[in-house]
């Protein structure tokens, strides 16, 4: 298949995952629940953009002016940032656990706090290895990484 196309339908099965997702939620939860579930993607949604931001895209933009040895050590590199990243993060997330089991933000965000713990560091490792392949030019890992956690959450959900 051609790269553009695998592209394309890589972006496709992406869309789908979350427009179903977002379906299948305001379809079974209360509107509380539908809140808490978009408060929860909003914290994920802006840590994928500090990973964009920080990590992902100046690997996709300057990983092809390396030499194959520099891209090593620079893929190294970036992976660390990763890592780090992606401890941070789930710090920030138990701090925020912590604070819905004061009672300090609303009820129905606590019982997505553990969906999102868990979540978020899983997200966060998937859109780096997603971005990373398409940097590399390797669709066919970035679609068969997409193709399984849609199937994996769209079943989890059903």
């Amino acid at each position: 298949m051609d790269l553009g196309k695998l592209s394309l339908l890589d972006q496709m099965i992406v869309s789908a995952n979350g427009f179903l997702s977002g379906v299948l939620v305001a379809r079974y939860c209360t509107p509380a629940e539908l809140g808490a579930y978009h408060l929860a993607l909003a914290i994920l949604l802006i840590l994928r953009g500090v990973q964009a931001e920080l990590i992902t895209t100046p690997f996709t933009v300057y990983s092809h002016q390396r030499s194959i040895r520099q891209l090593e050590t620079y893929t190294g590199s970036v992976l660390s940032h990763q890592i780090i990243l992606t401890i941070g993060s789930s710090a920030l997330l138990w701090g925020l656990f912590l604070l819905t089991l004061r009672g300090l933000v609303p009820a129905a965000f606590a019982e997505v706090m553990p969906a999102l713990l868990l979540a978020g560091p899983v997200s966060l490792l998937r859109e780096f290895f997603r971005l990373y392949a398409f940097a590399r030019f390797n669709f066919r890992a970035a679609s068969i990484t997409d193709i399984t956690v849609f199937t994996v959450q769209l079943g989890g959900l059903f």
